[in-house]
C-alpha cells in the first residue's frame, strides 16, 4: 500500500501531503500548524529545491539531446507501468527525479531519526507502563547501526563524490548543461548545510540537549 501511495504522487508537493504528512495535512489547520510550530523547518528548506531542481535537469537533458531524451522517458514510463497495475503513475522524468530526490532525502535523514529516536527522554514513552523489554524494543536498539550510515560526500543534490568508497564517479562525461544545473543546486543545498550548522553552533546548549 505505501509503495501504490508513493507511486501516485507526480511531485514534491503529492508527496509531502499525500503520503509523508497526509495525516497532518489532513487535520485542520495541519499547514499553519506546521509552519507555526518549526516542523521538518531545515527538511523544508532542501525540499523546496527538489521541484526546481528536477525541471531544470529534465529540461536541460532535453535541450542536449531530445531525440535521447525522448527515449529514455518512454522507456522509464514502459518500466514503471509494468511494476503492476495502478501501482506507479509517474510518466516523465522529472517526477521521477522528484520523487527519488525527496525520497532520498527521508531515507538520508534516518540517521538523525535514530540519534532521536534512541534518545532516554524519547524512548521512555514506548509502552511506558511495561515492566519488561518486549521484542520492538530489542528492534530498537538495532537501529543503532543506522546511525553509522553516512558516507562523506555522497548527497541527494549533488555534482561529485569526492570521497566515494567504491569507484570515482567521472562527472566529465556528463553534458556541461546537464552539469550546471547539478552543480547550481548541489551548491544551494551545501549552503543551507553551511547556515543550519551555523545556527546550532550558535546555540551550544540547545544542540547539546537535542544532539
Amino acid at each position: 500500500e505505501a509503495w501504490i501511495n508513493w507511486g501516485h504522487c507526480k511531485n514534491v508537493d503529492d508527496f509531502m501531503e499525500g503520503f509523508l504528512l497526509e495525516d497532518l495535512y489532513k487535520s485542520p489547520n495541519g499547514k499553519e500548524i506546521m509552519k507555526k510550530a518549526g516542523i521538518l523547518g531545515e527538511f523544508n528548506k532542501q525540499a523546496a529545491n527538489i521541484k526546481p531542481f528536477a525541471e531544470e535537469l529534465s529540461a536541460a537533458m532535453k535541450e542536449s539531446d531530445k531525440a535521447a531524451f525522448e527515449i529514455a522517458e518512454n522507456n522509464l514510463k514502459k518500466f514503471l507501468e509494468n511494476c503492476g497495475d495502478h501501482v506507479c503513475d509517474i510518466d516523465n522524468i522529472s517526477s521521477w527525479v522528484q520523487l527519488v530526490s525527496i525520497t532520498g532525502i527521508v531515507h538520508g535523514s534516518t540517521l538523525s531519526c535514530t540519534r532521536c529516536l534512541l534518545m532516554p527522554e524519547v524512548i521512555r514513552w514506548r509502552e511506558i507502563q511495561g515492566k519488561t523489554w518486549s521484542h520492538y524494543d530489542c528492534l530498537l536498539m538495532e537501529q543503532f547501526a543506522t546511525a553509522q550510515g553516512m558516507e562523506v560526500g555522497r548527497h541527494v543534490l549533488t555534482d561529485a563524490l569526492p570521497n566515494a568508497i567504491k569507484k570515482e564517479w567521472n562527472t566529465s562525461l556528463i553534458d556541461p548543461k546537464v552539469f550546471g544545473v547539478m552543480k547550481k543546486y548541489s551548491d544551494l543545498s551545501h549552503k543551507l548545510k553551511e547556515e543550519s550548522k551555523a545556527e546550532l553552533e550558535a546555540k551550544p546548549e540547545f544542540l547539546q540537549e537535542y544532539g
